[in-house]
């Protein structure tokens, strides 16, 4: 750890539940929107709520994220006027992209459900039913290369259709929802693997995953470990490492590089964590840290 310098960005009264980049700005929130400009850390805004909102969340030309009691709702970053989306939502993800031409929010509803709300109208429908409950975690990704973006949710990969008229097909990637909310995935793309972790759990799985030839069949694994085990841990990844952020206590950071896992700090509970070259953006509930391993400066 002698190697890493942490700067402390802000100390933040209002209580943070979720935080996302958005190019060279990070967006905050929970009582209140903040967003900040990056390197500085300089706040440049900083709008009210209607109720506090929670993490997860996904940025559609402003924030779209959870109410209590399951109201979706956006606040456009023009005047941040508050938009109803949908109502009795319960989901761990949020994923904003456009699919076959339409912009929208895709999600999860009730860890079952994979449903697509199209910003035009904001009319949902359902793309795929899960057999297996608790699948949750999503990303996109070109898994079998036929440019149409392929999804990662879960245990799964699904394949594109290339058509909004055409199903869905899932393949496992792995087996993961024996256990209650143990299919809840954070994902990350590193060094041409995939790496996963169970991201709802305390003594996680953490792996990374190399394509079979045949990908209708289960991925090769091999595990990260460390002790005590891993705590509701995110991934991040950059060309040179992954990073591997917890949730929950002891809420520390690592880096992988190499086959070595490296602790570079212990906080809290890590709200989120975002990179900007080999430097690592850390958000608590109460505070902004930077850690980077060249001299030490203030943003």
């Amino acid at each position: 750890m002698a190697d890493w310098h942490a700067v402390t960005l802000a100390e933040v009264r209002a209580r943070i539940s979720g935080s996302l980049l958005e190019g060279n700005r990070l967006i905050t929130w929970g009582d209140r929107i903040t967003v900040r400009r990056l390197p500085s850390g300089t706040q440049i805004a900083e709008a009210r709520v209607a109720a506090p909102l929670a993490a997860p969340g996904c940025w559609l030309d402003g924030l779209v994220a959870l109410e209590p009691g399951g109201t979706l709702v956006r606040y456009r970053e023009s005047g941040w006027e508050r938009e109803v989306i949908a109502t009795g939502i319960a989901t761990r993800s949020l994923l904003a992209t456009t699919l076959h031409g339409e912009r929208g929010v895709l999600l999860v509803q009730k860890g079952t459900q994979l449903r697509f709300f199209a910003e035009d109208g904001w009319a949902g429908r359902d793309l795929y039913s899960f057999y297996h409950p608790q699948q949750d975690g999503l990303a996109l990704a070109e898994v079998d290369e036929d440019e149409h973006p392929d999804l990662l949710c879960g245990d799964y990969w699904m394949r594109n259709p290339g058509s909004p008229n055409q199903p869905w097909h899932i393949h496992a990637i792995k087996i993961w929802h024996d256990a209650p909310l143990g299919a809840v995935t954070s994902f990350a793309w590193w060094r041409g693997r995939l790496a996963a972790a169970q991201s709802a759990l305390e003594g996680a799985i953490v792996a990374l995953y190399t394509k079979p030839a045949d990908l209708t069949q289960p991925w090769e694994e091999q595990r990260l470990t460390a002790t005590p085990g891993f705590s509701r841990p995110a991934l991040r990844a950059t060309p040179e490492a992954l990073w591997i952020a917890e949730g929950g206590r002891p809420g520390r950071l690592f880096r992988y590089e190499g086959g070595e896992l490296q602790l570079i700090a212990r906080t809290g509970g890590i709200v989120g964590c975002h990179l900007r070259g080999d430097s690592a953006i850390v958000v608590e509930r109460t505070a902004l840290t930077r850690f980077d391993r060249s001299v030490a400066q203030t943003f």
